[in-house]
């Protein structure tokens, strides 16, 4: 009887095919993956500060002068930052200083948020303090790519918002900010 096999020369042209494949499809998987965890770990951020103002709200009343450094109380991070360690701000921008006046917070996700001075400068629904979420919570020394951080926006009646979803109209102590769907980074999207 006679029995079937692949020949050496079948066996390495599959393995080359297989080699193709991987050479081609991994690179992407972990880059998604990346950006999956960098996206969840924004969300997470800002469900995070979400819930801070709303406990903040519980405690005291919200005026215009209301700045997010205040809300540091109201979470749960690992250390707060006030001796000049920088993180990478959104994009286009260089690094963020942590400091007396605008503190950062390192999470337990290994991220970093910093608070910066601004205050709402009025109280309608489209006055907003900001705040950057870097996800490894280290400068990178870039001003582009992946591994820039994320703003966010809290406004007066508690929404958030993106950089690059900010309403038009927008204010707060550090004037008017608009639209700028560039400014998001490539990572994360709401969905």
């Amino acid at each position: 009887m006679k029995i079937k096999a692949f020949s050496l020369s079948e066996l390495l042209i599959a393995l080359l095919i297989l080699g193709v494949i991987a050479t081609f499809t991994i690179p992407k998987v972990i880059t998604s993956s990346q950006s999956n965890q960098k996206k969840a770990a924004a969300k997470e951020v800002a469900s995070m500060i979400s819930g801070a103002y709303a406990a903040y709200q519980m405690d005291n009343s919200v005026s215009s002068s209301f700045s997010g450094k205040v809300l540091t109380p109201y979470m749960n991070y690992v250390s707060l930052w006030t001796a000049n360690q920088q993180i990478d701000g959104a994009i286009t921008e260089g690094a963020r200083t942590c400091t007396n006046g605008e503190p950062c917070v390192k999470l337990h996700n290994g991220g970093a948020v910093f608070f910066y001075n601004a205050t709402f400068n009025g109280t309608t629904n489209l006055n907003a303090t900001y705040y950057v979420f870097d996800p490894d919570g280290a400068y990178s020394g870039v001003t582009t790519g992946t591994g820039k951080g994320i703003e966010f926006g809290l406004y007066y009646n508690g929404r958030i918002s993106t950089w690059g979803a900010y309403a038009t109209g927008t204010t707060s102590s550090y004037g008017a900010s608009s639209i700028c769907p560039s400014c998001d980074p490539t990572w994360f999207g709401w969905n």
